[in-house]
């Protein structure tokens, strides 16, 4: 089965709901890859072990259920770190 990709008629794309599916089995075979690790959900603002929310939504994979509770503020610390840096190498 075949669908418009982008609206109206002029131009139109059309993809098969066959090429959609391959990209979805791919994309959650690598989530499940992923899966053994701590994660921090940016949904729902909170840790989560195993599968769970889809990895485009969370950060890790962590170590351990403590290392994915500090994601926020180590992404932060790493971001201001960096930020330092670019300013002497300016």
């Amino acid at each position: 089965m075949y669908r418009e990709s982008t609206g109206g008629s002029a131009g139109a794309r059309w993809e098969s709901n066959a090429g959609r599916s391959a990209m979805n089995r791919e994309e959650n075979a690598m989530e499940r890859e992923n899966d053994a690790g701590w994660w921090f959900c940016l949904r729902h603002q909170t840790v989560e072990h195993g599968p769970g929310c889809p990895d485009r939504e969370r950060m890790g994979p962590y170590a351990t259920a403590e290392e994915a509770s500090r994601a926020l503020s180590t992404a932060a610390a790493r971001n201001e770190a960096w930020d330092a840096q670019d300013k002497e190498d300016d």
